[in-house]
């Protein structure tokens, strides 16, 4: 499995451990498939504090001031794929994973590996 074939993008990965997979959600269900620009100065009246709230908005424009990130239009490519990744950022073993997720270690080994990876 290649980089490109990971459930979500490096960049959401990264703003899921920053922000949670809830207000990466937000994120990705207002602006999926189009281009969001980070402004570099907060703004109470900024499309971002609207969605996401002050505390998540002040974060993002902290690490991302000035970039344009590329907001996929799903946040995971398939369900078994996001309880992986669930499971494996919860800290749980491959071996438990895999029962739960009805797949094979190895394939919850090779997600846990691109993981760390883009880490």
């Amino acid at each position: 499995m290649t980089i490109e074939e990971m459930p979500v993008s490096a960049k959401l990965l990264d703003m899921i451990e920053l922000l949670g997979k809830d207000v990466v959600g937000k994120i990705v269900a207002e602006w999926g498939g189009v281009r969001l620009y980070i402004p570099h100065r907060y703004r109470a009246d900024h499309p971002l504090v609207q969605k996401l709230g002050e505390q998540a908005s002040k974060t993002l424009m902290q690490y991302y001031c000035g970039e344009t990130l590329s907001i996929p239009r799903k946040l995971f490519a398939s369900t078994k794929k996001a309880r992986i990744i669930d499971g494996l950022l919860a800290g749980k073993p491959h071996r438990i994973i895999a029962r739960e997720v009805e797949v094979s270690q190895r394939y919850v080994e090779k997600i846990s590996m691109l993981i760390r990876d883009v880490k």
